[in-house]
């Protein structure tokens, strides 16, 4: 039989950055800041410290943490009520006297270098870079869409728009979740639809790769504007790809589902700094 090749294609986010059909465990990761506010639950800038009397909690911090997205109390904020749609204002211009403020949703940009997904017995397929872009839309979802370059199978050329070697994934939604203590994941699926991805490769096959896949986040607990998304071998690695001779991917001529894994390593750069904070 034909021996057919294939490649696997997802991204972050968030980019560092909705439940998914295969997830880790409950979510306690979040994507948000770590802001100044008095009688708060932590004592400093990275929310690690609890604020603690004789052990236990006292909530007389400085420093507390708001998820993405979010609406939340603070003296001198820019709005006037809880969710943080009517500006505070005087003669019509903001005075920034009002008693609420907003969590930033991020927008990021992605890159990387050489990306490759793994499928036992059917070899390896790889991209030499991507490059694409996302948002932080709470402070556990994310949506994200990648275009990857220099994409091929043991030298032939794979695509799905009309530059030779270049494949865009479908958009993808993502869910930060924390699978042991101190580590952030985010597992990524497809917006709508069952597949991440969708291409050919010359003389080999149509693919199509749906599931879902997960990534380690880093780092953590600390505020800043660039983050590494990092998909390792075992990691949430529940992609699935399929191969057919037409893109109709009739049963008859289709090969599959066939499990993959996807290897690589993505930097999410993104404004204003966020934190994933884990603590």
């Amino acid at each position: 039989m034909k021996r057919i090749r294939i490649l696997g294609l997802c991204l972050v986010i968030a980019c560092a950055f909705g439940a998914v059909s295969v997830a880790s465990s409950a979510s306690a990761a979040e994507f948000g800041q770590c802001v100044a506010k008095k009688k708060s639950k932590y004592t400093e800038s990275g929310c690690k410290t609890v604020a603690e009397k004789k052990g236990k909690p006292d909530g007389k911090g400085g420093f507390e943490f708001e998820p993405a997205d979010s609406c939340y109390a603070q003296k001198k904020g820019n709005f006037t009520e809880s969710g943080c749609k009517t500006v505070a204002e005087k003669k019509g211009k903001p005075d920034h006297k009002g008693s609420f403020e907003s969590a930033p949703s991020p927008a990021y940009t992605t890159s990387s270098g050489p990306a490759e997904l793994i499928t036992p017995g059917f070899g390896a397929v790889k991209c030499s870079a991507s490059s694409g872009g996302g948002l932080i839309e709470s402070g556990t979802k994310t949506s994200t869409q990648t275009s990857f370059t220099g994409c091929e199978s043991s030298g032939q050329k794979c695509q799905n728009t009309a530059t030779e070697g270049n494949i865009v994934t479908f958009p993808l939604s993502g869910t930060l979740t924390e699978p042991a203590a101190g580590k952030a994941e985010t597992v990524l699926k497809p917006a709508s639809g069952s597949y991440l991805a969708e291409f050919g490769c010359t003389g080999v096959a149509v693919i199509r790769t749906g599931g879902t896949v997960g990534g380690n986040n880093t780092p953590v607990d600390t505020t800043g504007t660039v983050t590494t998304f990092d998909f390792e071998k075992g990691v949430e690695q529940n992609l699935e790809t399929e191969f057919s001779a037409s893109p109709a991917f009739e049963p008859a001529e289709t090969l599959g589902p066939f499990p993959s894994e996807q290897v690589g390593v993505f930097t999410l750069t993104g404004s204003p700094a966020e934190m994933i904070h884990v603590n």
